[in-house]
């Protein structure tokens, strides 16, 4: 199984201070297992194509914008399925574009809509002054495909 670790928008490979992302990806090749470390904005079908090309599932875990947008622009390229679990550590919605954003902000919901029948399992986070504060398991059967995020 690969584990795709897409790091948000504070994170950066190269940083000496600690980067949750980096850790968890670092944690994952120590043991062995087949694990790729991306930013919330590395060009996706480029990953959907190498990600594709295996024949096992994948599990994501993403942060903030990871999840926002880096995690659904992968969902969306991919084929159904192909994303086992995603683990969603403090999801913030990110549209591309200024302008996008903009009206998202003032008009739009603070929701991520992870697109249907492409992770089978959704996990996710949220922190309050460092202390997770819920971990709920969502269906794709359900109507639980979205995810409560902020704006930043």
């Amino acid at each position: 199984m690969l584990n795709v670790c897409i790091m948000g928008f504070t994170e950066r490979r190269d940083r000496e201070i600690s980067n949750g992302t980096k850790d968890l990806y670092d944690h994952l090749k120590t043991r062995g297992l087949s694990a790729v470390l991306l930013r919330w904005d590395d060009h996706w079908p480029t990953v959907a194509q190498f990600v594709s090309w295996r024949r096992d599932q994948v599990n994501v875990f993403a942060y903030s914008w990871g999840c926002g947008y880096g995690a659904m622009e992968l969902a969306k390229l991919l084929p159904d399925d192909k994303i086992e679990n995603l683990v969603a550590c403090d999801p913030v919605y990110h549209h591309p574009r200024l302008l996008g954003r903009v009206s998202h902000a003032l008009f739009g919901s603070k929701t991520i809509q992870v697109p249907k029948g492409k992770v089978k399992r959704v996990i996710a986070y949220r922190q309050k002054k460092g202390i997770i504060i819920k971990g709920d398991p969502l269906s794709q059967d359900d109507e639980l495909n979205i995810l409560e995020g902020a704006t930043h």
